[in-house]
């Protein structure tokens, strides 16, 4: 699974798409390339109101050859955060085209 470019008509409501890089000084051909983006800000998050609101960073992700047979035989989808920082997150699979956004 990789993430992917997004296509205009699957652009999140709400949001403007963005790519974001890799950290100043590291090689743009290596492990963390650009990923293009959707950022939107929300207002509450698990029902509670959140002042000035907060960012969501969204990544579009497809699955590479072989991906569906080994989630098929059980296996598992494993996120990497870069930076040493883990903020809350949700994992959604979404239909092709428009996207059917769940907000926490």
């Amino acid at each position: 699974m990789r993430p992917a470019p997004i296509p205009d008509d699957e652009i999140l409501p709400g949001s403007k798409r963005v790519v974001i890089g890799p950290p100043v000084g590291h090689d743009l051909t290596g492990d963390i390339r650009s990923v293009e983006v959707c950022v939107r800000r929300i207002q509450s998050f698990g029902g509670e109101q959140i002042v000035n609101g907060v960012a969501v960073i969204s990544a579009r992700c497809v699955l590479d050859l072989g991906d569906l047979e080994k989630l098929q035989a059980g296996g598992s989808v494993w996120v990497h955060f870069y930076g040493g920082q883990l903020l809350p997150f949700d994992v959604q699979v979404l239909s092709p085209g428009a996207p059917e956004l769940e907000t926490p």
